[in-house]
């Protein structure tokens, strides 16, 4: 989480926040649904494991965390309570409190390596934690947005990227395998999950070595930008994809 500690990703329903120390109770919350634990092969932690947890995250190179916000509830929240903020950093207390009250989930990029077949490989997964607010391709749209970021801003190149799905969550399996037209790589019965990978990345090795297939990061967002805009995946009929600096958009005066 190093990497994008001070990066707040924008896409046009969502804004994107590192993991912080101040959405932990929030997170923590979402965590004792035993549904949400099943489906994201969780533990259950106490608040303080929690905290120790997002500490931790914090200082690792190998993974990236977002949180990520409704922008219609963080309009909302500035609406609601009338408030205008100035540039202040005594204020920031009240952009923290906006970002909790529009918190909707979470979407991680966990990397490997193997030494054997000298190959960077990217985990995904991606939690909708509040459920009013699944179903409508805000899964998909976040997985598009921490593709981009990493295929921008990644110091290495991924050569696979995986999605691990349980196989008793019959939701995610249907929104990889028939939303997303991911490919299903393999099944462990031991752990009881599917790998599913893009369908760009089991093209013939010939055809992964064209131009247009070398940043499979970038492409596979593409991919999934695609079916968003065709509305097979949610409601939004435009994309855009921006990058902020953390502190600079916390003080962004608000109405």
């Amino acid at each position: 989480m190093r990497l994008n500690q001070e990066t707040v990703l924008e896409t046009p329903r969502l804004f994107m926040v590192p993991y912080l120390r101040v959405h932990v109770p929030k997170y923590h919350s979402w965590m004792q649904d035993s549904w949400l634990r099943e489906t994201t092969s969780s533990e259950q932690l106490t608040l303080d494991e929690e905290f120790e947890a997002q500490e931790q995250w914090c200082n690792l190179d190998d993974r990236l965390t977002f949180i990520l916000l409704s922008k219609q509830l963080y309009q909302d929240y500035w609406s609601l309570n009338n408030i205008k903020v100035e540039l202040d950093e005594s204020q920031l207390n009240i952009h923290e409190n906006a970002e909790i009250y529009s918190m909707i989930g979470d979407i991680n990029l966990f990397i490997t390596y193997s030494h054997t077949i000298n190959d960077f490989e990217g985990e995904l997964s991606v939690m909708i934690a509040e459920s009013k607010y699944r179903g409508q391709g805000l899964a998909a749209e976040a997985l598009a947005g921490i593709l981009e970021y990493s295929g921008r801003n990644l110091p290495m190149k991924l050569n696979s990227i995986v999605a691990k799905v349980s196989m008793t969550n019959q939701s995610s399996i249907n929104f990889f395998q028939n939303r997303l037209k991911f490919i299903e790589r393999s099944r462990n019965n031991v752990f009881n999950e599917i790998e599913f990978v893009p369908e760009i990345q089991q093209l013939p090795s010939e055809d992964q070595n064209q131009s247009e297939y070398k940043n499979l990061a970038l492409n596979t967002s593409q991919l999934i930008i695609d079916r968003l805009l065709t509305n097979s995946l949610g409601s939004t009929s435009k994309w855009y994809y921006l990058e902020n600096d953390l502190k600079l958009w916390r003080q962004t005066p608000r109405e």
